[in-house]
């Protein structure tokens, strides 16, 4: 059986933050982002109004929004995010997109993603959410693409 993914460097794959849950978390969400995401749109998507608090972003709607296609043998997924936030908080956005696509969640089990999320995300070290930066710019421009 032949499986077609995307190459990626193993950079990914020293990058620790001294947290070995943290690292472990990080490895499954950049597998689920190379093998699991079929396209990455930057777009409007939140309603009118979108503010920055602090150094996260509100919205009248969502900020990113994630379609699990359920198949054999594994399941695939388009994420949309906003595109009128800053690239860290874009970055921060893709990796709670990613958790629905690892964890197979919908929106009944937000609440436990975003409590995962705020865990995560003060604790990955710097390259880390760089990482998660660049692999969502990457996966827009592959996107464009096809």
């Amino acid at each position: 059986r032949w499986i077609m993914s995307r190459k990626r460097p193993n950079k990914e794959n020293n990058l620790k933050s001294g947290d070995k849950l943290v690292d472990w978390l990080f490895k499954r969400l950049m597998d689920a982002a190379d093998k699991k995401v079929v396209g990455l749109k930057f777009k409007k998507i939140a309603g009118k109004k979108i503010k920055k608090v602090g150094k996260n972003y509100e919205a009248d709607g969502d900020l990113g929004r994630t379609y699990l296609f359920f198949g054999y043998p594994d399941i695939k997924s388009d994420i949309e995010i906003e595109y009128r936030m800053s690239k860290r908080s874009k970055g921060r956005v893709f990796m709670h997109e990613l958790m629905h696509v690892l964890f197979k969640q919908n929106v009944r089990r937000e609440k436990y993603i975003r409590q995962l999320e705020n865990y995560l995300w003060p604790r990955l070290c710097e390259e880390q959410k760089q990482e998660f930066i660049k692999k969502a710019h990457l996966l827009r421009d592959e996107s464009r693409l096809h």
